[in-house]
């Protein structure tokens, strides 16, 4: 479990379970210890996740898989529920074949 907070930035330290890590930090420690099978789906619209961003994700997670929907926006659930209930059953029954 990743727990926000540190005395020194430049020090990561395991104690009784919880990494501690720099809060600038947080959020890629987090990215590069996942393990399981990842989906990222983006709108290609998003005002809050740029395809930089996305790319700098895959690189710290790379076994993640990325679909990336045309005319959606951050919330693509709602604005292309087609696309997205196909990349989630699709990326499910992936992981469920081994």
């Amino acid at each position: 479990m990743a727990v926000l907070g540190c005395d020194d930035a430049a020090v990561q330290r395991l104690v009784g379970g919880h990494v501690f890590v720099p809060a600038e930090d947080f959020p890629g420690a987090a990215a590069r210890r996942l393990t399981i099978p990842t989906l990222l789906v983006r709108g290609r619209m998003s005002d809050l996740l740029s395809e930089q961003g996305a790319q700098e994700l895959l690189a710290m997670v790379p076994h993640a898989q990325l679909v990336d929907v045309a005319g959606a926006g951050h919330m693509v659930a709602g604005d292309r529920n087609d696309v997205f209930d196909r990349a989630v059953v699709t990326f499910l029954e992936s992981v469920r074949a081994g």
